[in-house]
């Protein structure tokens, strides 16, 4: 198995974030508490605003939290984990080919002793994202959806142990998104990494997802946790015929809706 294929559990134990504003602290994430284990993909769903991207930003340790922690694979916090972010967002340099965005992920590219394996490890990764490595077009000359597949591709190759995805699929247009889904379970199957999914469409949790995290409106705590009794390798059309897709559909939308209606009356109460 490749070295990106470095799988890891993950524990956040009573992660809490508040910022303090001028009208006094605002808590966006209160106690979330969640285990994910070994090479299992879990999706986050809540209200626009729930604080999804800061649960995932401070697991990646790139915003602290006020209380709480995060541990990979028994080391809380450690040098040792490597989880690695995916965003909407994709910061590609837009003149530069797919083989070339990939490379600039790794450090130091131009060490001599390391030529051939850095070429291997870009080579990978590119094959995994299934983009063709051969490809020497810019990219800002191909498709939203293939830029998108660059962006996993500079994700697997820095090898992390746990990959976190921001909505990534949110700029594609809905035969991109589907397109896509069906590449992150191509993935899936060939390396089975552990992932921490955030998104706001619930037919992507039920195609992507083993279980389902159900966050209530801010501050984000979790609601529900779904199970999701699906076989892998899942094709859409099959899920969509099966008996299982539109209960559970039901049931985390009926969750979402009670969410923000929570979240309205606080507004109006507020007002």
């Amino acid at each position: 198995m490749p070295r990106c294929a470095a799988i890891s559990p993950v524990v956040a134990l009573r992660l809490s974030k508040t910022y303090h504003t001028r009208r006094g602290p605002s808590v966006v994430v209160d106690e979330f508490s969640l285990e994910i284990a070994a090479g299992e993909v879990v999706a986050l769903v809540g209200p626009p605003g729930a604080g999804k991207s800061t649960i995932l930003a401070m697991m990646a340790g790139l915003v602290p939290p006020t209380a709480g922690s995060v541990h990979f694979g028994g080391e809380s916090d450690s040098a040792t984990a490597r989880p690695t972010v995916l965003y909407p967002s994709l910061g590609l340099m837009p003149w530069l080919s797919a083989r070339e965005n990939v490379a600039l992920a790794i450090r130091d590219p131009l060490h001599v002793a390391r030529l051939r394996e850095l070429k291997e490890r870009v080579d990978q990764a590119l094959e995994l994202a299934e983009v063709d490595p051969r490809a020497a077009t810019r990219v800002r000359d191909v498709s939203p959806a293939e830029q998108q597949r660059i962006a996993l591709a500079r994700a697997l190759v820095e090898e992390p142990t746990v990959l976190l995805l921001d909505n990534p699929l949110a700029a594609l247009d809905p035969l991109g998104r589907i397109e896509l889904q069906q590449g992150f379970q191509r993935l899936w199957t060939r390396l089975p990494m552990t992932m921490l999914w955030a998104t706001d469409d619930i037919d992507e949790t039920l195609l992507v997802a083993d279980r389902i995290v159900v966050l209530t409106a801010s501050p984000a705590r979790i609601a529900r946790i779904v199970e999701v009794p699906l076989a892998r390798p899942r094709i859409r059309s099959e899920v969509l015929r099966g008996g299982v897709y539109f209960p559970l559909r039901q049931q985390i939308a009926g969750d979402l809706a009670t969410a923000s209606s929570r979240t309205e009356h606080l507004a109006v109460g507020a007002a």
